[in-house]
């Protein structure tokens, strides 16, 4: 055997440690830098996840957790805009988790990646009743997350992200925020955003610089 497959053999028989599940194939919104819709083999896949996809994820799952005696498998959902699959997918994908948990002993934390357009009451219901976390897409102040994070309309979107940035930080739910950041403007701009939005209780921000 080549250390080349003795290497290969050796990682398969290691355990995924945490998961991305990608529950939508689309957007809500048109970012101008979306690696995503540039590829236009998008549009052949699923808008979104199936219920019988997501039967055999679950048992794919199941059977992982129990093959390795995981002690937690964090999940990720993402998109395309992950919010398409709708609340009531969210509440069926994390009722199963947690059977599994149950079934297992392996915790499995769910988190969401949203661009946090469609928030409203009903998702804020959602995920503090099922212990989801939320990371929303959230690129500094006004001037220059509108830019780039725009409608199919071309208006901005930063006033709606705002809003449910604090809609999630005024229930039990936690909250980061994802950033791409543009080096033609100077880091302060940034800085002072984010130190201002310590008033949303958000626990961290996680900086990205786009070179384009």
């Amino acid at each position: 055997m080549s250390a080349d497959d003795s290497d290969s053999a050796t990682f398969q028989d290691q355990p995924i440690t945490q998961l991305l599940v990608k529950v939508a194939t689309r957007c809500n919104i048109d970012c101008s830098y979306c690696y995503w819709f540039r590829d236009a083999a998008v549009y052949n896949k699923p808008k979104l996840m199936s219920a019988d996809v997501l039967h055999q994820l679950l048992q794919r799952v199941e059977q992982h957790a129990a093959k390795y005696a995981l002690v937690d498998f964090p999940i990720i959902l993402h998109g395309g805009e992950p919010l398409l699959w709708g609340v009531e997918n969210f509440h069926r994908f994390a009722e199963a988790c947690e059977k599994i948990s149950s079934r297992t002993g392996c915790e499995i934390p769910i988190a969401v990646t949203t661009n946090g357009v469609l928030i409203d009451d009903e998702w804020l219901d959602c995920f503090e009743t099922r212990n989801i976390s939320v990371a929303i897409s959230l690129d500094g102040p006004s001037h220059i997350h509108d830019i780039h994070r725009r409608t199919f309309q071309g208006t901005g979107t930063h006033a709606a992200v705002e809003r449910a940035a604090r809609m999630l930080v005024s229930r039990d739910i936690g909250v980061s925020a994802l950033a791409v950041c543009q080096p033609t403007y100077p880091p302060e701009h940034y800085v002072e955003f984010f130190r201002s939005m310590r008033n949303f209780q958000l626990r961290h921000h996680d900086p990205r610089c786009d070179g384009g």
